[in-house]
């Protein structure tokens, strides 16, 4: 089944079905814990909300991580200010 149907702001659409969105999380999940990944680590990213954050934040709560995201049209203060808040 369709999991995610993504618009994104040039009109195209992406629709995510659930065997891809497992396969990228898994995928995401062994190059994190190969590159040391641990428990309790933070992540932090400035993109958009697109599909590609979405594996992200799955990745890093599905290993015990803290996960928190901004989007770049914040600005640097706000993308400062939210990123302080878990200390990455």
């Amino acid at each position: 089944p369709i999991v995610i149907l993504s618009f994104r702001e040039d009109g195209s659409k992406e629709e995510i079905r659930a065997y891809d969105l497992l396969k990228n999380v898994s995928g995401l999940q062994k190059s994190f814990l190969e590159n040391g990944f641990q428990k309790g680590d933070r992540v932090a990213i400035c993109l958009p909300n697109i599909v590609e954050t979405i594996y992200i934040m799955l990745t890093t709560t599905s290993l015990g991580g803290i996960f928190s995201s901004v989007s770049p049209d914040f600005g640097n203060s706000a993308i400062i200010d939210r990123f302080g808040q878990i200390q990455p």
